[in-house]
């Protein structure tokens, strides 16, 4: 990869991310991403190039809290970790979801689904909005894909 940001040692999902945003690099940006690119680490480096970086993360990680890690949160709960240049949440509504944001503030939304008033925060609101376009162009994808021979 002929990059000055991505060397030999740079983790592969990481020179992924790179390689595709590096012409994004300090043109003001807001990049959604899923939780197999997404991290701590990157959504700072974003961030100092001026990309804020928005997307779900694996609450694994040794940079989430102790909390988010064990992602024992009550339905409607949510709970945020304030770091340098980003937040980190957690929140369950059906499921739980580790999110991370170099763009948004640890802020809730009333929102109202099925005739119910609930609080929701907002950046897991975007990114349902950014991210809903893209599962569309890929299942509409889907139905184009030719299987090939197996051997």
């Amino acid at each position: 990869m002929d990059s000055p940001i991505i060397s030999k040692i740079t983790p592969k999902t990481t020179a992924i991310l790179l390689q595709l945003s590096e012409h994004l690099l300090h043109k003001d940006y807001i990049l959604w991403v899923d939780n197999y690119y997404n991290s701590e680490a990157k959504a700072t480096f974003l961030k100092s190039c001026n990309i804020d970086c928005v997307g779900t993360v694996k609450a694994k990680w040794k940079s989430m809290t102790k909390k988010l890690q064990e992602n024992k949160l009550q339905k409607d709960d949510a709970l945020a970790q304030l770091m340098a240049q980003t937040v980190s949440l957690g929140w369950r509504d059906e499921e739980s979801l580790t999110m991370i944001s170099a763009y948004h503030a640890a802020e809730v939304q009333t929102v109202v689904k099925k005739g119910k008033k609930k609080q929701k925060p907002v950046f897991v609101i975007h990114y349902n909005q950014q991210m809903r376009v893209v599962d569309n162009e890929d299942q509409l994808l889907q139905m184009y894909l030719v299987q090939g021979k197996n051997k």
